[in-house]
């Protein structure tokens, strides 16, 4: 969250739109396992570490390049996300099963989003 008018004023004119635009709301507990899912995915966390600075500065710019969708709670990619999430938090540790599906259900989830609504 972006605290100070200059930090604000680092975006781009676009990103400063919608910043401004953006909706302040509560977030489910399924959500918050979803959102959890994806940033624990292989491939996010290897974009994360390819896209570091070892001086923990970004070499670009992360925030939005991550594909995060709205939760929906009829979707079943983002069902699997949350159930494989919540099994590894109950567990206190996540098997390389679990991450593989995490990936597995990630990239499903935005190739199909990807895909033209008219096919």
């Amino acid at each position: 969250m972006i605290k100070t008018k200059k930090e604000l004023s680092r975006l781009s004119k676009e990103h400063q739109k919608a910043y401004c635009q953006q909706v302040v709301r509560s977030i489910t507990e399924d959500e918050s396992y979803y959102i959890c899912g994806i940033l624990n995915t292989p491939i996010v966390n290897s974009y994360f570490l390819l896209s570091a600075d070892p001086r923990g500065i970004s070499k670009v710019n992360i925030v939005g390049s991550i594909k995060i969708p709205l939760y929906d709670s009829n979707d079943k990619n983002h069902l699997e996300l949350v159930s494989i999430s919540q099994k590894a938090t109950q567990q206190g540790f996540v098997t390389n099963a679990q991450l593989k599906s995490l990936d597995t259900a990630y990239r499903k989830m935005v190739s199909e989003s990807d895909e033209p609504a008219n096919k």
